[in-house]
């Protein structure tokens, strides 16, 4: 989504059917299941490639948080961003050991770390209902058809993509 001020948020969705799966940095620094990159290596690399026009990465996903994550439990409620807490973290903590992991997961120093982290929004939990009702201001504003069978034609096109393994657009 473009800004007027020409800044932009790209969004990545992802979904569960349900909430056994749990959301947490682990799963995103996993390997895809075809061998490629991370979720959180494609969310840096298209940060690197569009940061100069100050873009925001919003990860999106209906699986609840876990509980236990280090790093998640640091967001902030405002903005879902991790980085004001993360940066206060000792080295030797559970969170300072997984924040070095990331930083070489990702191949990048702490400094550019902390940097993609301040542009990186987790908003996590998101029930497909909730996302809906967003939706519908949003295509009206855009002047799109706003009503709730175009949301689902909507959301029928994108999971055909992700099914037929089309890449996004970043």
């Amino acid at each position: 989504m473009y800004k007027s001020d020409g800044s932009a948020e790209w969004f990545q969705v992802k979904s569960a059917v349900d909430g056994r799966q749990v959301a947490s940095i682990a799963r995103v620094i996993e390997p895809s299941k075809t061998g490629g990159p991370s979720i959180l290596q494609g969310l840096y690399r298209t940060w690197t490639q569009h940061r100069s026009r100050g873009i925001k990465i919003v990860l999106v996903t209906n699986r609840p948080p876990a509980a236990d994550d280090p790093i998640l439990t640091l967001r902030d409620g405002k903005d879902g961003t991790v980085v004001r807490r993360l940066r206060e973290v000792s080295a030797g903590s559970r969170a300072g050991r997984l924040r070095a992991e990331v930083a070489s997961h990702l191949g990048v120093a702490d400094d550019s770390l902390l940097q993609f982290l301040a542009d990186l929004s987790f908003r996590i939990g998101r029930l497909e209902t909730e996302l809906r009702n967003e939706a519908l201001p949003l295509m009206y504003a855009d002047g799109l058809r706003h009503d709730d069978e175009a949301v689902g034609m909507g959301i029928s096109l994108v999971r055909q993509l992700v099914t037929d393994g089309k890449p996004s657009a970043a």
